[in-house]
């Protein structure tokens, strides 16, 4: 996290330091990246930085998690088109979507591209500790919509549906296959195995 000297800075000096940062982590592989060139494209000194966060993968995890942040915010207007699609068809619409803002821009693939392939274990632990939590709370919202509207058990955990769900999703990257199946294939198998245990799922099935 940055040190509280970054947020009394301006809005826009805070901002010149994290678009520097998101361009040269954005346009180089992870471990090239260097304070120098990150102050550089930051236009501040290079003894500032240090005042600011203890070093880049500190600024890194920061980045990140502001943008998932934002794109948390995105993904949450779409909850009221909830009433329209059972669950295991809204939740690939719902990373479909959240792929298409991350591709609107080119810097946030390059960063997605750091994060997947190049970061250290030990930063991405540290980022997927601190997103992870908030993926769990957009799914609690969701599952509790879907209880409301009669899709699942009154009865069922919500915090233990938002888990499972989440692990499912975020753990695609360790799915083993034999087979050529695309990312959004194996998320709607999961979820349509998931979700007759959340409740109505079979009922969906029979009467469709």
């Amino acid at each position: 996290m940055p040190k509280n000297t970054f947020f009394h800075l301006s809005f826009e000096k805070q901002t010149r330091i994290i678009q520097g940062a998101m361009k040269a982590f954005s346009d180089m592989s992870y471990c090239r990246v260097t304070i120098d060139q990150i102050v550089h494209l930051a236009d501040i000194p290079k003894g500032s930085f240090y005042q600011y966060f203890d070093n880049k993968d500190d600024l890194f995890v920061y980045i990140f998690g502001e943008l998932g942040d934002g794109e948390k915010e995105t993904l949450e207007t779409m909850i009221h088109q909830i009433k329209y699609y059972h669950f295991a068809d809204f939740v690939p619409m719902l990373l479909s979507q959240s792929k298409a803002v991350e591709n609107q821009d080119a810097i946030m693939i390059g960063l997605k591209n750091r994060f997947l392939r190049e970061c250290p274990q030990e930063v991405k632990k540290e980022m997927m500790q601190s997103m992870i939590p908030k993926s769990y709370r957009l799914f609690e919202t969701i599952i509790r919509a879907y209880q409301e509207k009669g899709e699942f058990r009154s009865d069922l955990s919500v915090k233990n549906a938002a888990y499972l769900v989440t692990s499912a999703i975020t753990q695609l990257e360790y799915y083993e296959s034999v087979e050529n199946i695309v990312d959004e294939e194996i998320v709607k198998q999961l979820l349509h195995m998931v979700t007759i245990g959340f409740g109505k799922e079979k009922q969906h099935d029979s009467n469709s």
